[in-house]
């Protein structure tokens, strides 16, 4: 999906939508754009910039809820190198 723009921009379109649905909610806590993040032809360099485009996108619509990232190939920690600070954003790493 990293590599394929028709579903890069369907799933920035998923998470305005998303965020549309519950802006302004106390019923969630945030987003989780991707468990564990992989694919075919996906790189870091990918997933970090839709990761960025998808985190505009819900702060053009949510600038409350957190935006939770998983790093990228499988969550493994090193996968954190050049992610964002953007705030209230957290990151979650599901191996160690």
């Amino acid at each position: 999906m990293m590599s394929n723009s028709s579903l890069q921009n369907s799933f920035i379109a998923m998470w305005q939508a998303i965020a549309t649905h519950w802006v302004g909610s106390t019923t969630i806590a945030g987003y989780d754009l991707w468990n564990e993040p992989h694919g075919t032809g996906a790189s870091q360099a990918a997933w970090i910039t839709l990761s960025q485009q998808s985190t505009s996108a819900i702060r053009a619509i949510d600038p409350n809820h957190v935006i939770i990232w998983e790093p990228f190939e499988w969550g493994l920690p090193y996968g954190f190198d050049g992610m964002t600070t953007d705030l209230p954003l957290r990151y979650s790493s599901t191996r160690s």
